[in-house]
């Protein structure tokens, strides 16, 4: 295509909504694919998550029934003061992210979110019958599960508009999807991409 053939921003600019979008459904329906897909990875991951949650059934009775109610670790200081660590370190780094807008930080504050809950519920779970149950039950309530929640609403917001700004690239309306539904980016859904032809 010669350079004549293609239009000027200040010509974009002029065009109506309607043909904007129009255009980027057709730029979008005949790009290639930006990355190669690959059913045998995706059917990998379903395999390994749904086989993992099923064998995890099982093993978590067992665990329950074999289990003693009380032991003591030789390396209780060292699994909680490692944890910690690594916890600070996942906090500095999701800040970093965050701060310079990196597209990781969605996964970062995740992450994030899913160890402040893990310590809350190991702190208050091993805690119980104690006398550090009410502290530790009064810092999971108070600090440690609220925080997870923002941090991980954070993510699910920019996720959000991540998704938003791909729909509206692909000259679909971006003001009403839902997370639950919309597919990665690179892996179509037939059902999703012709309800949204509609609009």
């Amino acid at each position: 295509m010669s350079n004549q053939n293609i239009p000027s921003k200040e010509q974009v600019e002029a065009w109506t909504n309607e043909e904007r979008n129009r255009v980027a459904r057709l730029l979008h329906e005949t790009a290639p694919p930006p990355v190669s897909r690959s059913p045998r990875r995706r059917a990998l991951i379903i395999a390994i998550t749904a086989l993992g949650a099923l064998l995890l059934i099982p093993w978590t009775v067992y665990l329950n029934d074999s289990l003693p109610a009380k032991i003591t670790s030789h390396g209780w200081r060292l699994a909680w003061v490692g944890y910690d660590v690594g916890l600070t370190l996942i906090f500095a780094l999701t800040a970093w992210l965050v701060l310079h807008r990196r597209q990781l930080s969605v996964i970062l504050l995740t992450i994030a979110a899913t160890l402040l809950t893990v310590d809350a519920w190991f702190d208050v779970t091993l805690s119980w019958s104690t006398n550090e149950q009410g502290a530790s039950l009064l810092t999971a309530v108070i600090l440690e599960i609220p925080i997870a929640l923002f941090l991980l609403a954070a993510g699910l917001f920019i996720l959000r508009r991540i998704i938003a700004t791909v729909e509206t690239l692909r000259g679909r309306s971006a003001a009403s999807f839902s997370l639950w539904s919309a597919p990665t980016v690179f892996i179509s859904s037939n059902s999703y991409l012709k309800s949204n032809k509609k609009q």
